[in-house]
């Protein structure tokens, strides 16, 4: 029976690690190693986890100090010995045949990877996600896909099976610079080199969101969707698809412009990967945006940024003059 290495990167968890760990001990499939990587955790986490490792064999601990969860994960990933790799967030759960059914479907298949469901519990509430599709896609359909219509479920790690040769083959590992959407970037990655993706109708992944929020830097929102372009070319993915994902770019590039704080800052956005590009395409802009556009490609940032200051402006004043007309008629 192949083994199958589940990494679990945990910081000050200590509250909640009982419960995922309780659910990876039930699995009807044995051949388990339960990697816990502890990320320097400043409550009793690591003591936790090291009692746990004494009761159940499978379970292997790593420590070390905070570096962040992409260093978490691939320290656990160089340490994994299993024939497949899976990830599990300290906080959450998995059902009993969770391992189980997505190493059938990666044996059926064939796949490198295999993409499930979510059950995503928010407060009191539970929204189940299920993959767009079942069944076997290429890496050409899935990067299509991501351009066209893109699912949230393909940028999560928790809900993905991998065979760790092909992790290995092409030195797939989560970009440590990056403090978030690392998990999308390494999604990335591996769908473009993978030659099967196997979409399985299995939510059995309950995954627990916080309620804090961290703030995604623009820089990886833009380095993500840039790296998706790159990758859709590469793959030849349909003009369609390219189009999509070009304008969705374009999109991005024109948000971050009209809130953009002075001059210096929007000649930095014009130094992001591939802006330029965009901006000498007048059939991405529209509006105001292919002004813009227009002054940016010349040399003009300044002139770029007091026309969209301006509109900026003048929207805001407008909706203070419509608040105070509706305050006064109430």
């Amino acid at each position: 029976m192949e083994q199958v290495s589940v990494i679990v990167p945990v910081y000050n968890l200590q509250d909640e690690l009982e419960g995922c760990l309780t659910s990876l001990r039930a699995q009807s499939y044995p051949a388990l190693e339960i990697v816990l990587v502890d990320d320097g955790s400043q409550d009793g986490t690591l003591e936790l986890c090291r009692r746990w490792a004494q009761r159940d064999g499978r379970i292997r601990v790593l420590h070390h100090d905070n570096r962040g969860v992409s260093y978490t994960r691939n320290r656990g990933l160089a340490a994994a010995t299993g024939a497949y790799v899976m990830f599990v967030d300290g906080d959450d759960r998995v059902e009993p045949d969770w391992v189980e059914q997505y190493v059938h479907a990666a044996r059926r298949s064939g796949a490198q990877v295999v993409l499930g469901g979510l059950t995503i519990h928010r407060g009191q509430g539970e929204e189940i996600l299920s993959p767009p599709c079942t069944g076997g896609r290429s890496a050409l359909q899935i990067l299509s896909a991501l351009c066209t219509d893109p699912h949230p479920l393909y940028g999560y790690v928790p809900n993905k099976l991998y065979r760790r040769q092909f992790l290995l083959r092409h030195g797939l590992r989560f970009p440590e610079h990056m403090a978030a959407q690392e998990d999308l970037r390494f999604a990335l990655e591996c769908y473009a080199r993978a030659e099967q993706v196997y979409c399985l109708p299995c939510a059995g992944y309950h995954y627990h969101c916080a309620p804090r929020r961290r703030q995604v830097p623009l820089e990886h929102l833009w380095d993500n969707q840039y790296t998706l372009l790159c990758l859709a070319q590469a793959a030849q993915v349909p003009p369609q698809g390219v189009q999509a994902q070009r304008q969705r770019l374009a999109d991005m590039l024109y948000t971050a412009l009209f809130w953009a704080k002075d001059a210096r800052q929007v000649s930095a956005l014009k130094r992001l990967p591939g802006a330029q590009q965009l901006l000498a395409c007048p059939q991405l802009w529209h509006g105001l945006g292919r002004i813009a556009a227009a002054c940016l490609r010349g040399g003009h940032d300044g002139a770029a940024y007091a026309l969209l200051r301006g509109r900026r402006e003048a929207g805001q004043l407008w909706g203070r003059l419509r608040g105070r007309q509706g305050g006064g008629t109430a």
